[in-house]
């Protein structure tokens, strides 16, 4: 069954070729669209309506057949309700967006967005749209190629999604429903520990980065990424933590550091940022750092202090890392975290060191507090875990190290 759409002055139609008559063509159209989206969807709609015998063709109403109760006769395929209009995958990606973007923290709203972007491709109707499309979209459009743990990762906010539509009414059955996902299933540690594994630094690549930050010094610019890269490889606070620290949350006497907000930069063109609560209630907690953070972090308030008397400008927040470039118009704003991560893809790349990321350096801290023999229930609440389980990938990796070495060890008695 063909159909074809056309725009009638200010407002778009459709006409569907329905099956013949006696011999005489017979056709169905409809216009008033506003726009040539809205009429795409519409006839997408109506000419699954009219093969799958969901509705009359004459008077244009549900039909009493088995298949009007949403029953598909191809078992292979999630079922479809009539009592909602169809939709195409697309708008209810939007339809989605509108209802979370206000609901949920940014930094969540931003990795939904990305995988919605993705599936956004496939360009059909939901109700023709298969786990094997999904998949082919995640795989077609990632940047790199995948490992298992970030292909789990985009199916698991997927079936959320496809939960949301099935909830809406849209679909009876997700296209998800057979894949299952246990973030507690031992394939999966295993998947996450071996990514981890290649993430965590070695003690000589951290070396060579230090001896870097300290050759590099005298550079403002460096000296302050450099601080960054300590904090966050030392204390294993998330960058969004690092970013949003004020001068009031540092107790220099205490040496100690309070941690209860976030940092989201909406906009970094236009200077756009918010300050939330952390990621869960238990990453609001307290932080020591060690005699070297402190010297640098003194170091860095005094130059903070000197460019706030030369500058007409300042931020409301005193953040403690802030924006320092010849090209900012507005000096005392937070830095952006892509800021950060490019200056992490750069040093790599010079130092000829593996890249790293924010979130690598968070997971090199679990290994060395691991590998010193500190407490799982420790190292958790020094991370804001909310409980051990997310910490015991890191400490399993780090423990298996520990025994490599213990057995190592014995090499000594056939020497």
């Amino acid at each position: 069954m063909k159909g074809t759409i056309r725009k009638r002055g200010n407002t778009w139609s459709y006409i569907v070729d329905l099956p013949p008559v006696n011999g005489k063509r017979k056709q169905k159209q409809k216009g008033g669209f506003r726009t040539k989206k809205e009429c795409e969807t519409a006839l997408q709609t109506i000419i699954y309506q009219i093969t799958n015998g969901l509705i009359d063709i004459d008077n244009n109403i549900p039909t009493t057949s088995n298949n009007a109760c949403g029953t598909n006769t191809n078992q292979n395929k999630h079922t479809y309700k009539t009592d909602k209009p169809l939709k195409m995958l697309s708008d209810i990606i939007d339809e989605f967006i509108e209802y979370n973007k206000k609901r949920i923290k940014y930094t969540t709203f931003r990795n939904y967005y990305t995988l919605l972007e993705i599936i956004r491709t496939i360009n059909k109707p939901i109700h023709q749209v298969t786990d094997k499309d999904i998949i082919k979209a995640i795989k077609t459009n990632a940047i790199s190629p995948l490992a298992d743990i970030s292909m789990w990762t985009y199916l698991l906010r997927a079936k959320i999604f496809f939960n949301y539509v099935v909830k809406k009414g849209y679909i009876d059955k997700s296209p998800l429903f057979n894949i299952n996902i246990d973030y507690n299933s031992n394939q999966l540690s295993v998947a996450k520990s071996l990514s981890i594994k290649k993430s965590i630094l070695e003690q000589n690549e951290i070396k060579t980065l230090y001896k870097y930050f300290d050759d590099n010094n005298n550079s403002h610019y460096i000296r302050q990424f450099g601080i960054i890269f300590k904090l966050l490889l030392e204390t294993g606070m998330r960058i969004g933590e690092c970013l949003a620290l004020e001068w009031q949350d540092i107790d220099f006497d205490e040496q100690s550091i309070t941690v209860y907000k976030t940092i989201n930069y909406i906009s970094a063109k236009h200077k756009s940022y918010n300050l939330t609560s952390p990621k869960t209630k238990s990453s609001n907690r307290v932080i020591f750092f060690n005699d070297n953070i402190k010297q640098e972090l003194i170091i860095q308030r005094e130059f903070i202090d000197s460019l706030k008397v030369s500058k007409n400008y300042w931020n409301k927040h005193d953040f403690v890392f802030t924006c320092i470039s010849r090209q900012c118009k507005q000096f005392g704003f937070p830095i952006n975290d892509c800021s950060f991560r490019e200056f992490l893809k750069e040093i790599c790349q010079k130092l000829k060191i593996k890249r790293i990321s924010p979130h690598k350096l968070r997971h090199t801290n679990t290994s060395m507090l691991c590998e010193l023999g500190v407490p799982l229930e420790v190292i958790s609440k020094q991370l804001g875990h909310s409980n051990t389980v997310i910490t015991s990938t890191v400490y399993l990796h780090a423990s298996n190290t520990i025994k490599q070495k213990i057995a190592e060890g014995f090499n000594v008695l056939y020497n």
